[in-house]
């Protein structure tokens, strides 16, 4: 099992010991430097609503469930979602935007043409760094993209990676997704908190210990 912090899209291994240390949250502040966008009714597009049929469709091919069978799961690729929908740094934040109402969805990974990964956006990014009204969001002067407010700095792990330790790593660290990756550093699939709590839910009653 491996783990690689990628920051600024280069790849640094990274201890076991210290992902297990437990990390105080950083509140929740926006980037100055980010160009907030505009609420201007005026050259602006409308996000459409998704029907509950084509959420289902997206929800069930994305997740590929196909049955209610129970399995023996310990890995990472037992549960990790792949293949995985992911963005180009170069997304504009109006597009990616759409994506998530689209969707559904609480991340995205963010990849370069090879498919590695470089950061990671999530819908709390987005809140904090642009202005939404009436799910409106402005094309006007889009030329901000994902990259601007997307986490550059990304905790991965290998497809090999014990579930049980996966947990820990996330509920340490704070963070709600974790991209997998292959030994050349390409995105293999993702584990989300909603990945592990379907594991859950789909096993028989258990005992839990504190």
């Amino acid at each position: 099992m491996t783990y690689w912090i990628f920051s600024q899209g280069l790849p640094v291994p990274a201890r076991t010991d210290r992902l297990l240390e437990k990390q105080r949250v950083k509140p929740l502040t926006a980037l100055t430097k980010s160009t907030k966008i505009s609420d201007m009714e005026e050259n602006s597009v409308q996000i459409p609503e998704v029907n509950d049929l084509k959420r289902k469709v997206v929800s069930t091919a994305y997740h590929n469930v196909s049955n209610n069978e129970r399995q023996s799961v310990k890995n990472a690729n037992d549960i990790m979602t792949s293949p995985v929908i992911s963005l180009f740094d170069d997304t504009l934040i109006s597009e990616a935007w759409l994506k998530f109402q689209d969707y559904r969805f609480r991340h995205f990974p963010v990849t370069n043409r090879a498919n590695q990964i470089i950061g990671i956006v999530s819908d709390r990014d987005m809140f904090a760094n642009t202005n939404f009204n009436n799910k409106v969001v402005s094309i006007q002067k889009t030329t901000e993209s994902i990259a601007q407010i997307m986490v550059n700095k990304v905790i991965t792990a290998s497809a090999d990676t014990s579930i049980h330790e996966i947990c820990q790593v996330m509920f340490n660290q704070h963070i709600g997704a974790l991209p997998i990756v292959d030994e050349k550093h390409q995105l293999l699939g993702l584990i989300t908190r909603s990945d592990i709590l379907r594991v859950l839910i789909k096993n028989e009653a258990m005992e839990f210990w504190v």
